[in-house]
């Protein structure tokens, strides 16, 4: 079974008091997003997705979503509509094996039978890499995250790459 890295973006997302429910959104995405905690996806979530077992995707719906300073002064410059929620995701799969798992905390590995799936759901646009051998090998070979410029990147495996 042939397997691909989705190449997942980072957004800001964040909380102003850790001790609130309160989630802050500075920027938006249509695919899965992913933070320093974990991986996160819009209230446009497909249905399908949701009720599949097969992919091992269990979810935690937040509906305590507020729009941050730099969002809302952009605001009438978005085509999309501001969220009402989120979802965080979390893939139970073992990636390799799975149709969909995540390796090393932050790398999304999906079978090319769910990427299908996924994409016609419109659920992941992202850019995705063939993984042409082993996982590992392919992680200790291409350690170039190629969506992105060297700066952003670098900056990208600080902040958010859990290793």
């Amino acid at each position: 079974m042939k397997h691909h890295c989705l190449h997942i973006h980072a957004i800001d997302l964040f909380k102003k008091d850790q001790s609130s429910d309160k989630i802050y959104l500075d920027s938006l995405s249509e695919d899965i997003i992913v933070q320093a905690d974990g991986f996160w996806a819009f209230d446009d979530l497909s249905a399908k997705i949701l009720d599949s077992h097969k992919l091992k995707i269990s979810f935690e719906k937040h509906l305590n979503l507020r729009i941050g300073n730099r969002l809302s002064r952009s605001f009438a410059t978005q085509k999309r509509a501001i969220p009402k929620f989120l979802y965080k995701l979390s893939f139970n799969g073992i990636p390799g094996q799975d149709p969909i798992g995540v390796y090393k905390n932050s790398n999304l590995i999906v079978s090319e039978v769910c990427l299908r799936m996924l994409r016609t759901e419109g659920l992941v646009k992202a850019e995705s890499d063939l993984i042409p051998g082993t996982i590992e090998d392919y992680f200790e070979n291409n350690q170039q995250f190629f969506w992105m410029p060297d700066k952003v990147r670098e900056e990208f495996i600080e902040r958010f790459i859990l290793v």
